[in-house]
Order: structure tokens, then C-alpha cells, then sequence
């Protein structure tokens, strides 16, 4: 009797892992970059006021293990402003968001559970008037209460790391 449990539970463990890998590889090769690219591109702009450039957008799933992850190749947010000493904001060579998710799949929600970011140049200006370049996301002012809310409620940011 235990040595049929056996085989059955080895059975199981094994099924259970190809179908893992299985999955893995059907999303590396349905999910690639030049079909998520646009979509990131589309939802940038619903979000961020500036314009943004960007070469690539990949999954990554073993450089942000355990979790799934995005990651942009050459993120550039230009936002011209007058006086500014250059027009881009901030150019990043490669930036990877960490996604929970179990959160994505079960509860509709995008849980960012880290941030990675490499070579990051950045040109922040504040005028005399105090008008700023680095104000991208629209926030509405219309509510009483003066507290900060991100435009965007399905998203949660749980931490930031910083990687040179």
C-alpha cells in the first residue's frame, strides 16, 4: 500500500512540475516583446502626462524569482519645460518591476512588490514660480480632503529597491 502512494504521489509531483514548466515556456514564447511592447505603450499614456519613450518590455521570471516581473530597456520620460536645462526628465536603461502575481490572477489587482532600476539619469528642475518637471501623474484636486492618492487604484507599491 505505501509503495502505490508512493508512485501515485511521485506521479503526481512530476505531472504537476511539467505542467509547471509547460505553462513557463507557453508564456515565453505567446507573451514576447514584440507583442507586449505596444500594449505597455498604450497603458503608459493612459497614466503618465509626459511623453515616454522606451525600446522593449519583457517578462522576466528568473531575475525577480519568486515573483514575475516586467522589465523596459531604455525608459526615456521627456516633459519640455522653459528655462529647464534639457527637456528629458529622466532616461533609465533598464528598470524591473517585481508583480505579485497571485494578487494579478485571483484578486484583479497589481501588487508591485519591487523595483529595480540601473543607470538612471535623471534632470529635475523647479522653476522660480515653483512649477516643476517631474509632476507626470495627473492627480485630482476637485475632493476635499487634500491627501495624496495615486490616480490608479489597482496598483500598490509594497517597496522599492535601488540596484547601481
Amino acid at each position: 500500500m505505501k509503495k502505490t502512494l508512493k508512485i501515485i504521489g511521485i506521479s503526481l509531483a512530476s505531472l504537476i512540475t511539467v505542467l509547471i514548466i509547460a505553462v513557463f515556456i507557453l508564456l515565453w514564447v505567446i507573451v514576447t516583446p514584440d507583442k507586449l511592447t505596444p500594449i505597455v505603450r498604450n497603458q503608459v499614456d493612459k497614466f503618465i502626462l509626459c511623453t515616454t519613450d522606451f525600446d522593449t518590455v519583457d517578462v522576466t521570471f528568473f531575475s525577480t524569482f519568486p515573483h514575475v516581473g516586467l522589465q523596459i530597456k531604455n525608459l526615456a520620460l521627456i516633459n519640455p519645460m522653459q528655462d529647464a536645462p534639457s527637456d528629458t526628465l529622466a532616461f533609465v536603461e533598464d528598470i524591473k518591476a517585481s508583480l505579485n502575481l497571485k494578487e494579478l490572477l485571483f484578486n484583479n489587482t497589481l501588487k508591485v512588490t519591487a523595483v529595480y532600476i540601473r543607470n538612471v539619469e535623471a534632470h529635475l528642475f523647479v522653476d522660480p514660480k515653483g512649477n516643476t518637471n517631474f509632476n507626470i501623474v495627473e492627480i485630482d484636486t476637485t475632493e476635499e480632503d487634500t491627501a495624496f492618492e495615486l490616480p490608479f487604484d489597482l496598483i500598490t507599491f509594497i517597496k522599492s529597491v535601488l540596484k547601481t
